[in-house]
């Protein structure tokens, strides 16, 4: 008998321990999507200041001193920004694709 309410209290014990693993690895997925869509929203945001700020268009070709402006520009902007030079490639790439 003794040995019976052991076990049981063993199984209930294990069960919760599952339910509360179960719980907290649904709270790190939410977390994690939250986070995801966070920064979705932030690079859309970051996006739209760049673009609001008029940057300088590069057209390509054989032009040094054009490009050494464009950088110039750009760099101006990702300035005033505050712009983290992690977000900085991907802020140019996604303004290429307006």
């Amino acid at each position: 008998m003794v040995q019976v309410m052991a076990q049981r209290a063993l199984a209930d014990a294990m069960k919760l321990m599952a339910n509360a693993m179960t719980q907290e690895a649904v709270s790190r997925t939410a977390d994690r999507e939250a986070q995801e869509a966070r920064r979705g929203g932030e690079d859309e945001l970051r996006l739209e200041r760049f673009v609001n700020n008029k940057p300088p268009i590069f057209k390509g070709g054989y032009d040094p001193e054009g490009a050494q402006r464009w950088i110039e520009g750009i760099e101006r902007i990702f300035g005033a920004m505050r712009c983290l030079d992690e977000h900085k490639p991907k802020t140019v790439f996604l303004q290429q694709l307006i």
